[in-house]
């Protein structure tokens, strides 16, 4: 019976932390549609530039763009050029390998 509970936790472990990234810290500097998908564009310190999908992402997105009734994207311009401390996963969507944000918060300066 040890043996059986000893799989189980490590099995839980890696199922909840095997496929998540590094903290990334990066500012957000947009959103970009591509391909009939919202992205929010981040850069880290190495200007490298990060996409994540926005409505696959698991928070709610919503604090950094808006909409109207037009389909029109409004940028929130209190949070650009802020910087964030990102938790992300990569996962599969048609066949293509796209980063989600797990969690976020504000890094501060």
């Amino acid at each position: 019976m040890k043996p059986f509970l000893l799989i189980f936790i490590v099995g839980c472990l890696l199922s909840t932390t095997g496929f998540t990234q590094p903290p990334l810290i990066a500012t957000f500097t947009g959103v970009l549609k591509k391909d009939n998908t919202l992205y929010l564009q981040f850069t880290d310190a190495q200007k490298k530039e990060w996409l994540f999908n926005a409505l696959k992402s698991e928070f709610t997105p919503y604090v950094f763009y808006s909409t109207d009734h037009s389909g029109n994207i409004t940028v929130n311009y209190a949070i650009l050029n802020n910087r964030f401390s990102i938790q992300y996963t990569k996962a599969l969507n048609d066949g293509r390998t796209e980063n989600r944000i797990i969690r976020i918060r504000e890094a501060g300066q």
